[in-house]
């Protein structure tokens, strides 16, 4: 066989080429991989507002059934406190009521008392009492 002699500018040549191509190979892994890792940040970040998204819609939900509940027990206080005030009207009207009757009746009974005392007088006018002789 007849070698030939290789000479050091094509042996330079050759690994200028393969570290050019080395380069190259690695800007190319080293782009994938960024990607990769741009991709699997944005997937991240993704999951992360979805679940932000969702942990916002649960705290309206939350807020909104404490608002229903806060409503609710206004609403309950303000009957309570209407059914109260007509009960206390009520019993102001029962009040009345008994003190009018009460009045009613002791009219009836002084008018009595005035018709008796009218009627004792009258008999005493026309039968005088005897006076007793000893």
């Amino acid at each position: 066989r007849f070698s030939t002699p290789i000479s050091v500018w094509s042996v330079q040549r050759r690994r200028a080429s393969n570290s050019a191509r080395l380069g190259e190979e690695l800007k190319v892994r080293l782009d994938k991989a960024r990607g990769g890792l741009e991709a699997q940040i944005e997937h991240e970040q993704l999951k992360l507002d979805h679940t932000k998204k969702i942990l916002q819609l649960k705290l309206e939900k939350e807020s909104e059934i404490l608002e229903l509940r806060l409503h609710n027990e206004r609403e309950r206080n303000r009957v309570a406190a209407r059914h109260e005030e007509e009960l206390h009207n009520i019993a102001v009207q029962n009040l009345h009521a008994a003190r009018s009757h009460q009045d009613a009746v002791n009219q009836v009974l002084l008018e009595k008392a005035q018709l008796e005392r009218e009627l004792a007088l009258r008999l005493l006018q026309h039968h005088p009492p005897r006076q007793l002789t000893l």
